[in-house]
Order: C-alpha cells, then sequence, then structure tokens
C-alpha cells in the first residue's frame, strides 16, 4: 500500500518528449504535492515501471506508434489488482473516446495541450480515490484473515 506520507510517483508513457517535459513542469510547480516523476517512452517500459517500483499514478499518451495504446496498460494495471489509476491522455477527445476510456475502467481523459490546473485536479482526485479503494481493499483482506 501507497505510503500517503511520502511523495506520490506519477508515472508519464508518452513516446512524446516536449509532453514529458510539460508534465514534468507542471507537477514541479504544485504548491500541494512534491510529486516523484518517472519516465516510460513505451508500453513495454512502463511494464517494468510498474513492477519494478511503487508507482501511484499512470498518465499514458492515447496511442504509441508501435500500435500499442491505453488499452494495454490498463489490462496490465487491472491484472495487478486495479492499483494505480490509469489517466488517458489526448489532444482529441471525441464522445467515442470519453466513453470508452471512463467505461473500461480509466481513472479520467486529459486533453492536450495540458492545463496545468487541470492535470493537478485530475491527478489529485485520482490519488484521492486510489487511496480510498486501496484501504478499502486492505481492510477487506485484514478481515478475511
Amino acid at each position: 500500500m501507497p505510503d500517503t506520507h511520502a511523495n506520490p510517483t506519477v508515472l508519464i508513457v508518452t513516446p512524446f518528449q516536449e509532453d514529458y517535459e510539460v508534465l514534468r513542469r507542471i507537477l514541479d510547480a504544485s504548491t500541494e504535492s512534491q510529486w516523484r516523476v518517472r519516465f516510460a517512452a513505451t508500453c513495454q517500459e512502463a511494464w517494468l515501471a510498474l513492477h519494478g517500483e511503487q508507482v501511484d499514478a499512470v498518465i499514458a499518451e492515447c496511442e504509441f506508434p508501435n500500435g500499442l495504446s491505453w488499452k494495454e496498460l490498463l489490462e496490465e494495471i487491472q491484472n495487478m489488482g486495479g492499483y494505480p489509476p490509469l489517466i488517458v491522455a489526448s489532444r482529441v477527445a471525441d464522445e467515442r473516446l470519453w466513453a470508452e476510456v471512463l467505461n473500461l475502467g480509466v481513472y479520467d481523459l486529459l486533453l492536450k495541450p495540458f492545463d496545468g490546473e487541470e492535470t493537478l485536479r485530475v491527478l489529485a482526485m485520482a490519488m484521492r480515490q486510489a487511496r480510498h479503494s486501496r484501504y478499502a481493499c486492505d481492510a477487506l483482506s485484514s478481515a478475511m484473515v
């Protein structure tokens, strides 16, 4: 379970260096939390990070040049118990994409170019919900023992 007193770790998964840099600046400028930022340029790098260290939230590009997408990351996260929350980033957010990401269990969809306030708001809400879900899961597990 994540330590609520430690700095939360955000994994940014994007093949676009400029998106990583923008998100890094937004998170570094946050006054509410000191975010630890990790970067993965591919889904494969993201899988290694997810299994190799504690990640508290994931912001992932909608599609990657190799044909993979946020769906593969979501599947891996769901196989890990549904934690950490996944936030998808896209330049185009039509009704179809909104419905798809939310119906499949993604936490939220961020529009690009990134808005600093919106990005931090979505991350903070995702972290609160994830923390609540993890506590409920841990309490249920403890009660069953």
